[in-house]
């Protein structure tokens, strides 16, 4: 069997994987107040406490409700910085995987 089908086919994966990452990137950067939002929600235990009390009575002393840890837990654990990283991995390993460029 040819080695182009199953390379294009990873290779395409791959390139996917890199185009969700590459907006999830600029989303990040654009709209930081987002992911405020998201992560204050998280934090906060909120669908859990909606969802399911009995569990939330027994796990809600482990919730975060410090504003300072709310505000942009993006920046405060680099996973900006890493989606950065991956974006750019993924792109390079999908044309590399094509032949357009070396690993």
């Amino acid at each position: 069997m040819n080695d182009f089908f199953p390379l294009f086919g990873q290779s395409a994966v791959v390139a996917m994987e890199a185009a969700w990452l590459t907006v999830a990137v600029f989303d990040n950067i654009r709209y930081p107040h987002l992911n405020e939002r998201g992560f204050a929600r998280v934090l906060g235990m909120d669908l859990v406490k909606q969802q399911d009390p009995e569990v939330y009575a027994d796990v809600s002393d482990r919730r975060v409700e410090n504003p300072r840890m709310e505000k942009n837990p993006v920046s405060l654990t680099g996973r900006s910085r890493g989606n950065r990283f991956d974006f750019v991995v993924a792109w390079r390993a999908s044309l590399a995987a094509r032949g357009l460029r070396s690993p």
